[in-house]
C-alpha cells in the first residue's frame, strides 16, 4: 500500500469561534537511534501522587477483559499491554524484540496466515506502529524493535506528528477488484430477471447457471438487487468500500494508495480491513513518559462514551488513572459538551440567518466530530458556512484542564481516530489516547479497578452533555437549550441526523449544501451509533450504546435546558457477533 501525504503544518488558535485546521502534517519521526543504554527505560512514578498502593496481578488474557468483534483488536490489544508492561517494569528495550516470538512461539497452533514466521513479521509491525512510528518510513528490515524502543523513548512532543494513521503494506492481502459474481445458489430460473435487468447484456447461462461476464460489467448491482434467490454476490474491497471521500485507490498490483490529503481519519479502513493492514500511530509510549516524568502533571481527559466500555463507573475509573497510573487529575469531557451544547443553542438562530441573507438553506451542522469536520473542509466548502463554529467538547475540557492546573499536560482519551489528530493541532490537548490503548496501561500495570473507590471531587456532565456519546445525543442537547432559553413563538429546531459517514451519507450532505435537509439542525456522527462505535473500543457497538443510555437516563438535566426535551436517539447496528 502506497501513501501520499502532506508536509504543511498548522498552529491552530485556541479560540471559540475558530475550527481547529484541517491541514494534515505528515512529517516523520526522526530521531537519531540512541544506544539503548543512554536512554534509561523508567519505571513508572510511584511516589507520593499514588496514595493507594498497586497491588499487581497474575497477566490473563485480553480475551478474559473483553469481547472482541474481530481476531486483529485482539493481537493489538495484546501488543499494547505488553508494552505497557514492559515499560513499567522497565524492560521495554531489552524485552521488546521477544513479543513476535512469545505471541507466535513455534508450538503455536494459532497461526493467523500462512506460518508462525509470517504472523511474526506482522506483528513486528504491528509493535512499530505500537511505538508510534510509521511503518512506510522502514528503510532497514534488519531494524531491531529494540532500537524503535530507544527512538521511542527519546521521543519529544514536537516530533509525535501526523498522519495519526500508518500502512502495512506487507499485511494487505491484496484483494482483487470489486466485482459481482454468480453462486452455486443460482437456480438457472426460467424468470432470468438478472440477465433481463441487466443494462449492458453482461449475463448469459451456462450449464443451467448465469455467468456474468467481467468484461462488459459495469457492477451496478441490479443483477444482485434481481435475484429472487440471492444467488449473486457483491465481492468488494473492503477499505474501498468504506471509505466516504475515494482517499483509497487500488493499484495494478491489489496494493492500496492512501492520500493523506484527502483523508478524513474516520477510521473506517482501519475498522474494515480484515487483515489488520492500516493502525494508529500510537502514542501510547509518549503518554507513559509523562506519567513518569516527575515534573509532569498529566491529565486525563475521558470521552463521555467511556461509560460505555468500562466495567466500573467513571468516577471508579478515575480513581485508578491518578491512583494506579500516576495521572495528576482525570476529568470527564461532557463537562465540556454541556458547554458545547449551549454554544451551538446560542448559535443556531445567528448561522440560519446569516445563510438565510445569501439565500441558502437555513440550518446549522453540529461540529463536534472531527472526521465530519475533517469532510467538510476537505470535500464539502459550500457546507462550512452552515457548521457550528463552536470547538468540540474535546477542545472546552482541553482549556478547563490548563486552567485548572497550570502547566500540565492534558491526554484525551476516547474512541476515535480523528481525535488523534484534533488532540495533535488543538493547543489545549497535548496526546490522545484510545480506549483500548488506556485499558492496555490499566492492564499492563496490573491494576484492578474494582480495588478502587470513586475519585472524591470527580465531576460528570450533566444529561445532555453525557448523551453526547450516541447519535442523536448533539442535537437533541442542543434542542434542549435552544428551546429552553428562546422567546414564545420562535419555532423549536427539528433534527436532521446523519447516522455515520459513508459514500451515500457524504453524497446526501453535499445535497444538503444545495437545498434544505428535512430539519434546522443536522447532527452528523461519523461512526454508527455515535462516539460510542468508534474505531478504537472494545466492547461491541448495542452492548455499550445500551449502557450509555442508561447511565444518560439516571443523570440530572442541566439546569438550563429544557427537561421536558426528548432526545432522539438512532438504534446502533445490530450485533454482528
Amino acid at each position: 500500500m502506497a501513501t501520499t501525504s502532506t508536509s504543511s503544518t498548522t498552529a491552530v488558535a485556541a479560540t471559540p469561534a475558530t475550527q481547529p485546521s484541517t491541514s494534515a502534517a505528515t512529517a516523520t519521526v526522526g530521531v537519531t537511534c540512541t544506544p539503548a543504554a543512554t536512554v534509561p527505560a523508567t519505571p513508572i512514578n510511584t511516589s507520593s501522587a499514588m496514595a493507594q498502593p498497586v497491588q499487581a496481578r497474575p497477566r490473563v488474557e485480553p480475551k478474559d477483559h473483553y469481547k472482541f468483534d474481530n481476531e486483529v483488536n485482539y493481537i493489538e490489544t495484546h501488543i499494547l499491554e505488553e508494552i505497557s508492561r514492559m515499560f513499567f517494569a522497565g524492560t521495554l528495550v531489552d524485552e521488546i524484540d521477544r513479543l513476535p516470538i512469545s505471541m507466535r512461539p513455534k508450538d503455536s497452533e494459532h497461526a493467523s496466515r500462512c506460518c508462525i514466521y509470517r504472523d511474526r513479521a506482522m506483528i513486528r509491525y504491528r509493535i512499530i506502529a505500537s511505538l508510534g512510528f510509521a511503518i512506510e518510513d522502514e528503510t532497514d528490515e534488519l531494524t531491531r524493535l529494540a532500537s524503535y524502543a530507544t527512538r521511542a523513548l527519546a521521543r519529544t512532543t514536537d516530533q509525535v506528528v501526523e498522519p495519526v494513521l500508518t500502512v502495512i503494506q506487507e499485511a494487505c492481502h491484496k484483494c482483487s477488484r470489486q466485482r459481482y459474481f454468480v453462486t452455486d445458489a443460482c437456480q438457472s430460473c426460467i424468470a432470468r430477471p438478472c440477465a433481463s435487468n441487466c443494462p449492458k447484456a453482461a449475463i448469459d447461462h451456462e450449464l443451467g447457471r448465469a455467468r456474468i461476464n467481467p468484461s462488459l460489467c459495469i457492477k451496478c448491482g441490479i443483477c444482485q438487487k434481481s435475484c429472487p434467490y440471492h444467488a449473486i454476490v457483491n465481492i468488494p474491497i473492503p477499505c474501498l468500500a468504506t471509505c466516504p471521500v475515494g482517499a483509497i485507490t487500488a493499484l495494478d498490483d491489489g496494493h492500496k494508495k492512501f492520500d493523506f490529503n484527502k483523508c478524513i481519519f474516520c477510521g473506517n479502513c482501519q475498522r474494515s480491513c480484515p487483515f489488520g493492514a492500516v493502525m494508529p500511530k500510537s502514542q501510547l509510549i509518549d503518554v507513559l513518559k509523562a506519567l513518569a516524568d516527575p515534573t509532569k502533571k498529566v491529565v486525563a481527559l475521558l470521552a463521555p462514551a467511556i461509560v460505555g466500555h468500562c466495567k466500573v463507573d467513571v468516577a471508579v475509573l478515575a480513581a485508578g488513572l491518578v491512583k494506579g497510573l500516576g495521572f495528576h487529575a482525570a476529568l470527564d469531557v461532557s463537562v465540556g459538551a454541556d458547554l458545547v451544547a449551549q454554544m451551538e443553542a446560542t448559535e443556531l438562530a445567528h448561522v440560519r440567518s446569516l445563510r438565510t441573507s445569501k439565500g441558502k438553506p437555513d440550518f446549522m451542522t453540529t461540529s463536534c466530530c472531527p472526521a465530519y469536520v475533517n469532510c467538510v473542509k476537505k470535500h464539502i466548502p459550500d457546507l462550512e458556512d452552515a457548521m457550528s463554529t463552536t470547538r468540540s467538547p474535546l477542545h472546552y475540557t482541553g482549556l478547563l484542564a490548563r486552567e485548572k492546573y497550570p502547566g500540565c499536560t492534558p491526554v484525551f482519551i476516547g474512541p476515535c481516530v480523528a481525535k488523534r489528530a484534533e488532540a495533535l493541532r488543538d493547543p489545549a490537548t497535548d496526546f490522545a489516547l484510545s480506549f483500548m490503548e488506556l485499558f492496555a496501561m490499566i492492564h499492563g500495570r496490573g491494576l484492578d479497578l474494582t480495588t478502587f473507590a470513586p475519585l472524591e471531587g470527580f465531576e460528570v456532565g450533566k444529561r445532555e452533555g453525557r448523551g453526547f456519546a450516541v447519535t442523536g445525543g448533539v442535537s437533541g442537547a442542543v434542542k434542549s437549550f435552544f428551546t429552553a432559553t428562546s422567546t414564545s413563538g420562535t419555532t423549536v429546531p427539528t433534527l436532521t441526523l446523519i447516522n455515520g459517514l459513508n459514500v451515500e451519507s457524504v453524497k446526501q450532505l453535499k445535497a444538503y449544501a444545495r437545498k434544505h435537509p428535512p430539519g434546522s439542525i443536522v447532527e452528523v456522527m461519523a461512526c454508527e451509533g455515535g462516539c460510542v462505535g468508534g474505531p478504537a473500543v472494545l466492547s461491541t457497538v448495542p452492548a455499550a450504546a445500551a449502557k450509555v443510555k442508561v447511565v444518560v437516563s439516571k443523570t440530572p438535566h442541566h439546569p438550563e435546558a429544557d427537561q421536558n426535551s426528548a432526545t432522539i436517539y438512532i438504534p446502533p447496528p445490530p450485533d454482528k457477533s
